[in-house]
């Protein structure tokens, strides 16, 4: 994972990288901004799958709670729950909730640890 600033110091992009081993699997691509019309940080992001997911970001402690709607290439459309919650200065970690049925299940949960 890695974040920068935009060139124009108005949002933060980033880029997530699956390693499978030694062998780097691109994945998303999306930036994170204030949308003053909604009063609230907003993302949005394309993945390798060719999904669009756009959605709200909310601070809950240390924790950046993610209220997402994630279109897929087929043009169903998915409700997600990401929370990323940081554990330490170099650490964080990315929960990743699905619905279905209403009823919010665990997807995934990843480890985020700041290379050296």
């Amino acid at each position: 994972m890695r974040f920068a600033w935009n060139e124009n110091q108005q949002g933060v992009h980033f880029d997530s990288t699956w390693f499978i081993g030694d062998k780097a699997a691109p994945y998303a691509s999306g930036l994170y901004a204030w949308n003053a019309a909604k009063k609230a940080l907003v993302i949005v992001y394309t993945d390798s799958n060719a999904s669009l997911t756009e959605g709200t970001v909310r601070q809950e402690g240390n924790v950046f709670a993610h209220d997402l709607t994630v279109t897929n290439q087929d043009g169903s459309v998915d409700l997600v729950r990401v929370r990323l919650t940081k554990i330490g200065s170099d650490v964080f970690t990315n929960e990743i909730f699905v619905e279905q049925a209403g009823t919010w299940t665990k997807f995934v949960e990843v480890r985020y640890e700041r290379g050296k």
